[in-house]
């Protein structure tokens, strides 16, 4: 193995540019609270084991003769690899969205906590939102399809071969509005009840001026929000269960048909 790496090292270092890609923005692969050495040796040890699938499947890559050549294959590789992690972004901020407008409904907008993904402070809903999926993600050993996507699209994009074209990119930046439409999805349920009581306590403080509903509705809000957050927690996580196979993987598998 070591010999095959020495003998093919551009094709095995074009491959390790496109790892790098994934372990630098995809969920947990990229992870800020994992130490970088232990990403870099994962981004090793992967492109070791897919050296001789790339190998048997389109043989050593062909690398263009000339320094700014091999630069901007190079850059083409690690987009890729980005633009694996930045699709599973776009469902991941969408959920943590999701989560701060219910935090808003429910009188939690001053309080925080640190989140070691991200090394910054969140707001709660927010961030156990993002620990569900978390969970789930590992629980459907979405790491594993991870590092499938990355092996099919050697199969289906070869190295140095990558094309991106006008339309290429107008659909990934068109991928954006769906941050919003998902964190509507998943909030709604939280945020019409609250709403809901909302106007009933506005027409009680009409009806009856002497209760102090101002003080009511802090109380109010917030054990109507965690009973239904707690009634519909099983079908959130279906939901994200579903979310990862579908608009994660499918839609990196999308991205790898529309470089092909």
């Amino acid at each position: 193995m070591t010999f095959q790496i020495f003998e093919h090292i551009e094709t095995f270092f074009l491959i390790l540019i496109r790892v790098s890609g994934v372990f630098s923005t995809a969920p947990v692969l990229g992870s800020e609270s994992i130490p970088g050495q232990v990403r870099v040796a994962s981004a090793l040890l992967i492109s070791v084991v897919i050296l001789p699938i790339q190998l048997a499947a389109h043989g050593p890559a062909h690398i263009p003769a000339g320094v700014p050549m091999f630069a901007l294959i190079v850059i083409k590789e690690l987009l890729i690899g980005i633009l694996f992690g930045f699709t599973a972004t776009i469902a991941i901020e969408g959920i943590r969205l999701a989560g701060e407008i219910a935090n808003t409904q429910l009188g939690f907008s001053m309080v925080q906590v640190f989140d070691p993904e991200s090394l910054q402070e969140e707001s709660i809903i927010e961030f156990f939102n993002f620990l569900i999926f978390l969970l789930i993600f590992l629980a459907v050993n979405g790491h594993h399809l991870f590092i499938e996507a990355i092996a099919k699209s050697l199969q289906s994009v070869p190295l140095g071969q990558v094309v991106y074209s006008k339309g290429f990119f107008g659909e990934i930046i068109g991928k954006v509005p769906e941050v919003f439409i998902l964190s509507l999805k998943l909030s709604v349920p939280v945020v019409v009840p609250i709403v809901f009581i909302m106007i009933v306590l506005g027409i009680i403080s009409r009806a009856v001026p002497r209760i102090e509903v101002f003080m009511l509705s802090f109380p109010v809000n917030i054990m109507v929000g965690f009973f239904v957050i707690t009634l519909y927690m099983p079908e959130m996580m279906k939901y994200i269960k579903y979310l990862i196979y579908t608009g994660i993987f499918d839609e990196i598998m999308r991205v790898i048909y529309l470089l092909r």
